[in-house]
């Protein structure tokens, strides 16, 4: 998803066109220094021994989960919120498990779920600033994760709440991108120009690293002139922009219109690494190159043609390291004594010349210091020997050392090889010029000998099983800027290398991980059985529901689970009731579920599902009852909805009458005014102001409409409204400029055929009353 751009900007009022570098905005910002550091500044004076042994875990948990070693770390962080369920360190946990779903697995809906858990920190009137780091990365990826499903309504109120409370923010600034990205996908381009143009403004434009391309990805540039609408139509051809590398490479860009209103372009090309091939249709760069984007202003303000508008960017590298298999083209999962390690990097930067470079990466063999292993730490303030009371840090500092330890066994500086291989069969090809900036190298790895001394000093490395493997590699240059940033990969050494080695697995008797078996099973099932129901399978489906209460019933009566992992299997045993229309087990069991867990978030959705289903057989007292419910429990998330709900039901109960529903509708724009509800509510109270021809008051929440709730799918119906509203007020120039507003902002809604069937009246009105 990173991606560079160029942004060419005319400085001039009507024509004229010239040339704006913006640095991408970080898909991920680091908070305090670094994943390493996050949270490590917490007040420790305050914490007790329960927050910092929670602490402790969560340090664990992350080191799994950077070790690749997923389902360990999870379970980890799970275990951790179990034990120590009230403790300050959960958000920190739940912006974890949200972090790792989101980037290492992709399962959105996952990390949905682990970040919602954050939101109640945005209620807080008071909140440190590690907290409100974690508030607002949790907010942001809760954003992101709305974006990669589509679901653009909930992405604009998570990030909305982002840059209207904390606007001069890194986190603004990159919200800006995926708000003007959901619009962009809608194809609402006046919006999704007017977001993304935010995007890097709170960014130093004089920044050593506003004027990076990042090698290998694509590179995008923008172009805004207010002559080049009218020269495209006159010419019948496109725009275009030239870029050039330093190399040699010239390629031309092909603009596509955003906005002719804006007169708003963009153009982009990928790039790639290796020597130059011109007008193949991609940019080719080397090492050290620089980027030079021309365009040619057809017509300045001061009658010049053809004015050449220029800038540069400097080509970089971010450098990566990794273990790779000896097909070089395969990330390794495992180490294997016996056998090659494999180490690649990647850094365009170090190609300096077409020969063949090399870089020098350290290669470390570690194990765990068994005698660190397992022991107790005492953190009792009392006890003057374990920790100073009055110095908090030395606790901690304590607590690190007599934790799991790392020793090093043996160690390789190891000499990697520039080398050009083919991307399909990973081999390498022999050629005079290399200029790839890929770097291959191998080290032998043996099996440790008790028996005999580990040389540092020979070209081999020494590991055990269980040993860790790490490579470290520094990268001076990167789109960071030109400062040192070492990168590093581990893996895991699992055995000896036999040809005929499979990968260990079987089912395992642990009921935990039996439990997440059958709940994956079960789901699976409940999945299956809706999509039979609506084909109109009816039998198919409810057999599959019978499958999968038998996996919910096994988890509910297993012993040694979490209580999460119990809660997991009420909801699915209620889900599967509902997928089979029997309401009444629905209930019963979620009755069950609220004597055991009557604090639990899955509470919430539970009620709402037996609300919908009331709804559903248009049992609409039986629905607001339910909804009520949820509105009266102190921490749901689901309250807006529950309360707009009401009015729908009220709405559709006294149908055509809309005053009864309007209290709930004002509730939900007085309590939850930064919802994704909000704007849908007081839309319903502009219909109901029109309805009363209470004009004023209508058209005051259209005001307030249009500033708090810019997103919302419907605002083309509500510009119309307000066109008309002005019509009726005599306001006959704010008439005409919402019907503009309408064609220019959304040219293909249905209301505008609407639009242009009233503008002739309202011209006539303001050529009877000589109004301008």
């Amino acid at each position: 998803m990173p991606f560079q751009r160029c942004f060419l900007r005319t400085l001039l009022p009507v024509a004229g066109g010239a040339l704006l570098f913006l640095s991408q905005p970080a898909v991920y910002a680091e908070v305090g220094g670094g994943p390493e550091s996050r949270g490590g500044d917490a007040p420790l004076a305050a914490m007790d021994r329960n927050e910092l042994e929670a602490r402790r875990l969560l340090r664990t948990g992350k080191r799994y989960l950077e070790d690749s070693e997923f389902d360990k770390g999870v379970r980890a962080l799970e275990n951790l919120l179990e034990q120590y369920p009230e403790s300050e360190v959960r958000f920190e946990v739940h912006l974890e498990l949200g972090r790792h779903f989101h980037e290492n697995v992709a399962e959105h809906q996952a990390a949905i779920d682990w970040l919602k858990r954050n939101r109640s920190l945005l209620q807080r009137e008071e909140i440190d600033n590690d907290l409100e780091q974690v508030m607002l990365e949790s907010q942001y990826l809760l954003g992101v994760s709305y974006y990669y499903l589509g679901d653009y309504d909930q992405l604009f109120t998570a990030l909305r709440k982002i840059v209207t409370r904390y606007p001069n923010s890194i986190w603004a600034n990159q919200a800006y991108y995926y708000i003007g990205m959901a619009h962009f996908t809608q194809k609402n381009w006046p919006k999704a120009i007017e977001y993304l143009s935010l995007v890097g403004t709170f960014v130093d434009p004089d920044a050593p690293t506003a004027r990076f391309v990042e090698a290998g990805r694509r590179f995008y540039c923008k172009v805004q002139d207010g002559d080049l609408p009218i020269i495209t139509k006159l010419s019948d051809k496109p725009g275009t922009v030239e870029v050039t590398s330093q190399s040699g490479d010239t390629e031309t860009i092909t603009l596509m219109p955003l906005s002719n209103r804006e007169a708003l372009y963009i153009g982009s090309i990928s790039t790639k690494v290796q020597p130059p091939s011109p007008q193949d249709g991609k940019l080719q760069v080397i090492g050290g190159d620089r980027v030079k984007v021309r365009y040619l202003d057809g017509n300045t303000e001061a009658g010049d043609k053809d004015v050449p508008r220029e800038a540069e960017v400097q080509v970089v590298s971010t450098g990566t390291v990794a273990f790779v298999k000896g097909t070089l083209i395969e990330f390794a999962k495992a180490a294997f004594t016996g056998q090659d390690l494999w180490v690649n990097v990647k850094d365009v930067d170090l190609d300096r010349s077409d020969g063949a470079e090399t870089v020098r990466v350290r290669v470390e063999s570690r194990y765990i210091s068994e005698q660190t292993m397992g022991e107790e730490v005492d953190l009792d303030a009392d006890d003057a020997e374990s920790a100073d009371a009055d110095d908090p840090w030395a606790a901690l500092a304590e607590a690190e050392n007599q934790g799991p330890q790392w020793v090093v066994r043996d160690e390789v500086t190891l000499t990697l090889e520039e080398v050009v291989i083919d991307e399909d069969t990973g081999e390498i090809i022999d050629s005079d010029v290399v200029r790839s900036g890929d770097f291959i190298g191998a080290v032998p790895v043996v099996a440790f000998n008790a028996s005999a001394e580990v040389n540092k000093a020979d070209a081999v490395l020494t590991a055990a099983k269980n040993d860790e493997l790490v490579a470290y590699y520094t990268d001076e240059m990167h789109v960071g800027g030109d400062y040192a940033r070492e990168s590093s990969v581990k893996l895991e050494v699992v055995g000896e290398f036999k040809p005929e080695l499979q990968t260990p697995g079987g089912d395992s008797g642990d009921e935990m991980i039996n439990a997440r078996k059958l709940l994956t099973e079960g789901q699976a099932f409940l999945e299956l059985a809706r999509i039979f129901k609506s084909m109109g399978l009816a039998d198919m489906g409810d057999a599959r529901v019978e499958e999968g209460l038998s996996r919910a019933d096994e988890v509910i009566q297993l012993d040694a689970i979490s209580p999460e992992l119990r809660q997991r299997a009420f909801k699915l045993r209620w889900e599967l009731h509902l997928a089979k229309g029997d309401l009444e087990s629905a209930i019963a069991t979620l009755t069950t579920f609220n004597e055991f867990f009557p604090e639990s978030d899955f509470a919430d959705d539970a009620l709402m599902s037996i609300a919908e289903v009331h709804r559903g057989r248009e049992e609409y007292s039986e629905a607001i009852a339910v909804y009520n419910k949820v509105l009266g429990l102190e921490n749901s998330e689901l309250k807006p909805q529950a309360q707009f709900s009401v009015g729908e039901c009220l709405e559709l109960q006294h149908d055509p009458e809309l005053e009864p529903a309007i209290p709930a509708y004002r509730k939900v724009a007085e309590h939850y005014g930064d919802s994704m509800y909000a704007g849908e509510a007081l839309a319903k109270l502009v219909a109901y102001h029109t309805e009363t021809d209470d004009y004023v008051q209508a058209t005051d929440l259209l005001e307030q409409i249009f500033i708090d709730h810019p997103d919302e799918p419907w605002l083309d119906g509500m510009l119309l409204r307000w066109a008309i509203l002005s019509y009726k007020m005599g306001n006959y120039s704010k008439a005409l400029e919402k019907c503009q507003q309408l064609l220019i902002q959304y040219p293909e809604s249905e209301y505008t055929k609407k639009a242009r069937k009233i503008m002739p009246r309202i011209r006539a009105k303001l050529d009877e009353t000589g109004a301008e």
